[in-house]
């Protein structure tokens, strides 16, 4: 936990609001992001993957 209470978790705080992209939504947070595509679970992208 931080000062706030608050447990960031594995891929910390949410760098960007959720942004519109094509078939769905995308969260960027510290080295990687979370996308929810309509109609599919949400998944974390990170490492090299999320650079390209």
């Amino acid at each position: 936990m931080d000062d706030t209470g608050w447990d960031p978790g594995a891929s910390g705080y949410p760098i960007t609001e959720y942004t519109d992209r094509p078939g769905g939504l995308v969260s960027g947070f510290p080295g990687s992001a979370i996308y929810r595509l309509d109609g599919r679970d949400a998944y974390w992208v990170r490492c090299a993957i999320r650079d390209r």
